[in-house]
C-alpha cells in the first residue's frame, strides 16, 4: 500500500517536471518586448508549479521514511535500496520512473539558466529607463535638510525606450 502511494508519487512528480520544463520552455520563447501582464501570467504558473512539485518531494520524503520503517532497511537507503527489495515489477516501475525524473532534471536546469539570463537582460533594460526618467524629472526630495521645498524644474523628455 505505501509502495503504491510512492509510485504514484513519483509519477505525479514526472508529470509536474514535465509541466515545469514546457513552461520554462514557454517563458523563454517570450520575446524581450513582451506585455508585463504576459509575463508575469508565466512567471506564476511557473511558481505555482514550483510549489506543488515542492509539496510532492515532501510528502515522498515522508512516505520513504515510512515505507524504510516497515520495510526494515537501513535509515539512508535511497530508491534503489527500496527497489531491490521490493517484489520485481514494482522495482522496475521505481526505477523507470526514478530515471525519467533524472532525466528532466538537466533540461529543467539548462532552461532555467537561460532563463535567468534574460530575466537579468530585461531588468537592467527596466532599471536603465527608470534611472533615465528620474534623472529627466529631476527628482529629489521634496523637502532639503534645512526644511525649505524643492521643485523640479527644466523640461521632461523620456531620453530611452524600452
Amino acid at each position: 500500500m505505501i509502495l503504491d502511494t510512492l509510485i504514484e508519487n513519483l509519477e505525479s512528480q514526472v508529470e509536474w517536471h514535465q509541466m515545469l520544463l514546457d513552461i520554462l520552455g514557454l517563458e523563454g520563447e517570450l520575446d524581450q518586448r513582451v506585455m508585463l501582464n504576459d509575463l508575469e501570467d508565466v512567471l506564476c504558473q511557473r511558481d505555482r508549479i514550483g510549489e506543488r512539485i515542492k509539496a510532492l518531494e515532501g510528502r515522498r520524503q515522508t512516505v520513504v521514511a515510512k515505507l524504510i520503517d516497515d520495510l526494515a532497511l537501513p535509515p539512508a537507503t535511497n530508491l534503489e535500496g527500496i527497489a531491490q527489495v521490493v517484489e520485481p515489477l514494482k522495482a522496475e516501475k521505481l526505477r523507470k520512473l526514478k530515471n525519467q525524473l533524472l532525466s528532466l532534471i538537466g533540461p529543467i536546469r539548462d532552461r532555467s539558466r537561460k532563463n535567468a539570463e534574460r530575466a537579468q537582460a530585461r531588468l537592467n533594460c527596466f532599471t536603465e529607463v527608470y534611472d533615465g526618467v528620474q534623472k529627466t524629472f529631476d527628482r529629489r526630495p521634496t523637502y532639503s535638510p534645512w526644511g525649505q521645498m524643492k521643485k523640479p524644474h527644466g523640461s521632461v523628455f523620456l531620453a530611452k525606450s524600452v
